[in-house]
């Protein structure tokens, strides 16, 4: 077997309810993988509220910045840096069902949305969800990489 190289990482995260909510999540990370960048860093930051609207909108944005580079401070050699965000509303329609918005957004101006009407019962969650994007790889970001670009899907979960 060849040798994948030593990693390390250290993480930090906090969060504060100041009537609204708030939050950040880091990582640091350095590996000695050949023909890699040895220092990356993902940060989320995030902020949260829930209006006092019928049953409660609840709205939610985060925000990932990531950079991966050949120097610790992340100066100009960086090898590559991104940013992402993302948008969610989601609203409880009864006890049993709830409908969601989500859309993710990225620094090359590609967007996926997705809305998604979810109904609760005792061991199935059911959902059908209906997803547009202009770019693969923000469809990749927020399903899978086998998810097409635009469509509908229909999920039955079961809870045991």
């Amino acid at each position: 077997l060849e040798d994948s190289g030593r990693e390390n990482r250290i993480a930090l995260d906090g969060s504060w309810d100041l009537g609204v909510g708030l939050w950040f999540e880091s990582l640091l990370q350095h590996n000695d993988v050949q023909n890699q960048a040895p220092w990356s860093n993902l940060t989320t930051y995030g902020v949260d509220y829930t209006f006092d609207w019928g049953n409660g909108l609840h709205l939610l944005s985060e925000l990932l910045v990531a950079h991966s580079g050949f120097d610790f401070a992340g100066s100009s050699d960086n090898v590559s840096q991104s940013h992402y965000t993302a948008f969610m509303a989601d609203y409880p329609l009864t006890i049993f069902d709830s409908l969601s918005l989500l859309m993710l957004l990225d620094d090359e101006n590609s967007s996926f949305v997705m809305l998604d009407w979810g109904h609760l019962t005792d061991y199935w969650s059911l959902h059908l969800q209906g997803f547009l994007s202009d770019n693969v790889s923000s469809a990749a970001l927020a399903l899978n990489e086998n998810t097409p670009d635009n469509g509908v899907r229909i999920l039955a979960i079961y809870n045991h």
